[in-house]
């Protein structure tokens, strides 16, 4: 598990264990909390996860479809000049990664751009793209800022 924002990991212990505590096992000191801790979980028939605001203990839950698909810029821009009203953030995500390349992700991967779920591919070469569009799904949700 990961909390991303400022890519802490979370430390998972067997009982059998001493765990030490998550400041000295990386020897960091922290001024304040991330701006956001988010957990995901790149499931084969979704992609859900828990994410939270800074220190906050009011987590929220994340639903996205599992399509995902790499598509040309002119294609995303394409799409934003033709959509009709606005979706909700999980419901319209894509992420940019360099100038040429898209990924469109979950619902409007799969009701647009006829992504598909990735079955017979591994979890983690699509957890990139997933990642990112959690992370963006998950600021506009909470309203941050950067």
């Amino acid at each position: 598990m990961i909390a991303l924002a400022s890519l802490q990991f979370i430390l998972v212990c067997p009982l059998s264990f001493p765990c030490p505590k998550l400041g000295e096992f990386f020897n960091v000191t922290r001024k304040r909390p991330p701006d956001l801790t988010i957990v995901l979980d790149f499931g084969g028939s979704a992609t859900k996860g828990v994410y939270a605001a800074g220190g906050s203990l009011n987590e929220k839950l994340l639903y996205m479809e599992p399509e995902v698909i790499s598509l040309p810029q002119s294609a995303i821009n394409s799409y934003e000049q033709t959509k009709l009203g606005k979706a909700e953030p999980a419901d319209s995500a894509w992420v940019s990664v360099d100038e040429d390349t898209c990924y469109v992700v979950g619902y409007l991967a799969q009701s647009r751009f006829n992504g598909n779920p990735g079955l017979s591919s591994l979890k983690y070469e699509r957890a990139f793209p997933k990642t990112l569009a959690a992370v963006w799904v998950a600021a506009q949700a909470l309203k941050l800022k950067k």
